[in-house]
């Protein structure tokens, strides 16, 4: 079976921009076997494979990534662990599944700060919560005071901002409401991979620039990349929005592409003129329809806004232009006084 679609690096990851260079793992260059193969690196691969090296210390676990780690999806969201659904019912068996659904977040948060720590991996890695945001009064009427409600009944801890502390706390008045809750963690995703990708066991190997092209499954699997072949009893697929080019049934699929854009630190006066110290983060009640944005710790704002359906999984330059000025208006709509940013 060959793989008719490739990722392909656009060269737009701005997380990945604003780190130090990276020397990537080499290329897979021959025919190498191994007990488990695992295609793709990003947060589902990586964590395949370390659990599996931690389970299993005496097999062989393999990698391969097409491109660079930090580079994939993985890479460029937009840094939130979150450790709560965003909706739920009051129903009871909604509210047990919302339950599990914490113990699990809160179970892999747990896990890739343990990483974190252990192998000093520097990605911003910042416990400060989240803001759940409503524009207007309708909307906090219809979004978060259910939200509230199912807060309360998970016996959850929240506090509610607005007007003018809300305004203190993000550097804009553009917010009428929000629900701050304190379990999620912020980071630089693209940093938060590369470290992952680079304190593997020693049973893992990991090729980057290793694209599959071809996959065959007899007696387990085949998988042909540009100068080599990995050949393994068990696959573990971890691509993503390309799995759908490895035989899993056709028409499942609908790719999604959200945009995103991060400015330049701010100035010692810009951020005076902003007046936030603190770092924040903020979801959309309108989780389809609103704006995630974020303030770093090295003085950055984030905007990311617009989600469509992109079934070939790339845009053009003239696309990310477009979006570019779209997140630029945004920008100065909601941040007046940073102009020049």
């Amino acid at each position: 079976m060959k793989i008719g679609r490739l990722p392909k690096n656009d060269k737009t990851n701005a997380w990945e921009t604003i780190l130090p260079p990276r020397t990537p793992h080499e290329a897979l260059t021959q025919v190498v076997h191994g007990d488990w193969l695992v295609i793709g690196a990003g947060f589902a691969g990586l964590a395949a494979a370390r659990r599996l090296a931690t389970l299993r210390p005496d097999e062989k676990i393999i990698i391969v990534e097409a491109g660079v780690c930090g580079s994939n999806a993985s890479g460029r969201n937009s840094g939130f662990a979150l450790d709560l659904p965003h909706t739920v019912s009051s129903d009871l068996g909604e509210l047990d599944g919302a339950h599990r659904y914490m113990r699990l977040a809160r179970a892999g948060i747990a896990e890739l700060e343990a990483q974190v720590n252990a192998h000093k991996i520097n990605c911003d890695w910042s416990k400060d919560g989240k803001y759940h945001a409503a524009v207007t009064e309708e909307g906090s009427d219809a979004m978060l005071a259910p939200f509230a409600a199912e807060l309360d009944a998970l016996g959850e801890p929240y506090q509610w901002v607005e007007d003018d502390t809300l305004d203190k706390k993000l550097g804009t008045k553009h917010f009428k409401r929000a629900i701050y809750t304190p379990g999620c963690v912020l980071m630089n995703p693209a940093a938060l991979v590369r470290g992952l990708a680079d304190s593997l066991p020693e049973n893992v190997s990991l090729f980057e620039n290793t694209p599959v092209t071809e996959i065959e499954y007899r007696n387990g699997a085949e998988a042909k990349t540009p100068q080599g072949a990995v050949r393994a009893p068990r696959v573990i697929l971890a691509a993503n929005g390309f799995s759908d080019q490895f035989g899993t049934p056709p028409n499942q699929f609908v790719h999604l592409a959200l945009a995103a854009s991060l400015t330049r630190p701010l100035t010692t006066d810009e951020q005076q003129a902003y007046g936030v110290e603190k770092p924040w983060g903020l979801t959309p009640a309108n989780g389809f329809g609103g704006i995630t944005m974020r303030y770093t710790n090295d003085r950055r704002i984030l905007i990311r806004q617009d989600i469509r359906v992109c079934m070939g999984q790339f845009k053009s330059p003239e696309e990310t232009a477009r979006r570019s000025r779209q997140h630029k208006k945004l920008f100065d709509d909601r941040f007046p006084s940073l102009p020049e940013v």
